[in-house]
């Protein structure tokens, strides 16, 4: 008999702040350095509420960019797109946005938080790797937001804390990789459904995971 080999999932690069506030903090100054070097990103949020916390702090800050609806808006001469998971979802291979991305070099690629499903957001990876296959995608989390607090986010403070970790500052490291994965897997084996929510907070209440 012969056995199936597990799907390898695609993997991301952490950087996890303390947090939330620092985490957009971090984002903004990562924005500021990156577009004033004239790198070009694309922010992905997962949810819509914290789609909404990108584009009010992008108006705030009077960051020049373009917000990517759906996939028959047409590209703008800006360096910086903001979309939501399900827009970026609807973009295909051939698409003007696909080219349009590919074209731009050095291209970054920020999801702004994690979705609590591993199989949920490997669909967006996974999406990712088949029209920016030569992109590498970073993941922004904080340890306070409700996924991170569910395993150990407190403790996860102490530590940086204790190891000198600064509010301002992100840390990176393999293991956080890995530890996301196997909290995300865990989720989905209770889980089991597609939930729909607004925020990553509904997603965890209605999923039952929150009081």
């Amino acid at each position: 008999m012969f056995f199936k080999k597990k799907k390898k999932g695609i993997q991301v690069q952490d950087k996890v702040w303390i947090s939330k506030v620092d985490k957009f903090r971090g984002l903004y100054h990562h924005l500021e350095q990156a577009l004033q070097a004239g790198e070009s990103l694309l922010i992905i949020n997962q949810f819509e509420n914290t789609q909404q916390e990108v584009q009010q702090m992008m108006t705030k800050l009077e960051v020049s960019h373009q917000l990517i609806s759906q996939a028959t808006d047409e590209p703008q001469p800006v360096n910086l797109w903001v979309t939501a998971t399900e827009n970026l979802l609807d973009i295909d291979l051939e698409s003007t946005w696909a080219n349009h991305l590919q074209a731009k070099e050095g291209l970054q690629v920020i999801i702004s938080e994690h979705h609590p499903s591993y199989q949920q957001e490997q669909v967006l990876l996974e999406h990712l790797t088949t029209i920016l296959p030569m992109t590498s995608t970073t993941v922004f989390t904080a340890l306070d937001e409700p996924f991170m607090q569910l395993f150990g986010g407190d403790r996860l403070i102490a530590v940086m804390e204790r190891i000198g970790v600064k509010e301002n500052e992100a840390l990176e490291h393999a293991m956080i990789n890995k530890s996301i994965d196997r909290a995300q897997q865990k989720i989905d084996k209770k889980i089991g459904q597609n939930i729909q929510a607004n925020s990553q907070q509904e997603w965890m209440e209605r999923s039952g995971l929150l009081g």
